[in-house]
C-alpha cells in the first residue's frame, strides 16, 4: 500500500531554485526512490530513478540547470510512500 506523507516529512530547498535543488525526507525503511518532476499540466519532464535510500534521514541533490523557468511538481515515490511538493525554477 502506498500512502501519502505530510509535507513536513519532505523538505525541498532552495525554492525557487536556479540550477539545482535539494530535498530531505525521513524514511521508515530503506526503499529505492524515484524522483519525478512534472509540469503543471502533469507531463513528466525529468526523472531520477532508483536513488538509494536509508532508514532515517535521506538527502538528495537534483540538477535542474537544463530545465526552463516555470512552476513544476516534484514527486518522490518509493515502494510505500508518495510525496509531492511544488517547485519553482527561475533563470
Amino acid at each position: 500500500n502506498t500512502h501519502v506523507l505530510e509535507n513536513e516529512n519532505f523538505i525541498l530547498y532552495p525554492n525557487p531554485s536556479v540550477n539545482y535543488f535539494y530535498f530531505d525526507y525521513y524514511a521508515e525503511i530503506a526503499d529505492p526512490a524515484n524522483i519525478v518532476i512534472y509540469s503543471i499540466q502533469g507531463i513528466e519532464i525529468k526523472s531520477a530513478n532508483q536513488q538509494k535510500t536509508v532508514k532515517g534521514k535521506n538527502h538528495f541533490k537534483v540538477d535542474v540547470s537544463d530545465m526552463p523557468a516555470g512552476v513544476y511538481f516534484c514527486t518522490l515515490k518509493t515502494g510505500s510512500v508518495l510525496m509531492t511538493k511544488q517547485l519553482i525554477i527561475t533563470k
